[in-house]
């Protein structure tokens, strides 16, 4: 959020320029205002690491408004981009594969202290630097919506009962490590569009999707079961 910021200050300042300059400031604002959210995509991509869907199609949907706003480009910006998702999508349905090996797990997901993928073994491990902006939910029923945006979430509930997130365009990590169950079966509902959702459980856990899919098992008979309902459409769900 930090160089939305930064644009607001430097929108701010020469808002106030403008008054005492003889400049027209609303002018080249209204013409290069998309050019904030393609820098935005930009230090998404680049500086943060974030190469997934959201950050590329923000950066392409963004570079078509400045394009249209330029007269380099008449035709309709919206399908345009309509076409890119859709292609999109059916890329998903051709090589389902890349997005089935995301389904994994490591064992030892507590001692680890990094979250990245390896491209052969499909591992992901517990990023220590995410516990900064880790933000703490004290909620025994998850009922989040998230739009746009990154959150990182613990759960911190001694009777969690389970409930849904609904994601959009956006990724989300819910780390569920010093969580305790209410029941031996706790159901969540996940609702995802164009969006990637990291769920973190200790390793006396068992993650279920409701396809049949396993997600996670590390022991022959776990403590606690997690049931994933999933409804998603060009997105993905990571067990770490």
């Amino acid at each position: 959020m930090a160089i939305f910021g930064l644009f607001l200050i430097l929108f701010g300042a020469l808002a106030i320029v403008n008054e005492f300059i003889s400049i027209n400031f609303w002018h080249y604002f209204s013409l290069y205002w998309p050019l904030l959210f393609v820098i935005a995509a930009i230090h998404r991509i680049i500086l943060r690491r974030k190469n997934d869907f959201l950050s590329w199609g923000s950066l392409v949907l963004f570079s078509l408004i400045q394009i249209q706003r330029l007269q380099l480009f008449h035709g309709n910006i919206w399908k345009v981009f309509l076409g890119i998702f859709i292609i999109y999508l059916g890329y998903q349905l051709i090589f389902p594969q890349k997005r089935r090996s995301i389904y994994t797990f490591t064992t030892d997901s507590r001692k680890d202290d990094s979250l990245t993928s390896d491209e052969q073994t499909n591992q992901y491990r517990s990023n220590s630097n995410n516990n900064d902006r880790e933000e703490v939910l004290d909620t025994d029923m998850l009922d989040e919506s998230i739009t746009f945006n990154h959150k990182d979430y613990k759960i911190q509930s001694q009777t969690f009962s389970g409930g849904n997130i609904d994601l959009i365009f956006s990724q989300c990590r819910l780390n569920f490590l010093d969580t305790v169950p209410m029941n031996y079966i706790t159901n969540l509902e996940c609702r995802l569009k164009a969006s990637q959702l990291i769920i973190q459980v200790p390793d006396d856990w068992e993650v279920n999707f409701d396809d049949g899919r396993l997600g996670k098992s590390s022991f022959d008979h776990p403590n606690y079961i997690l049931n994933i309902k999933e409804k998603s459409m060009g997105s993905n769900i990571v067990i770490v």
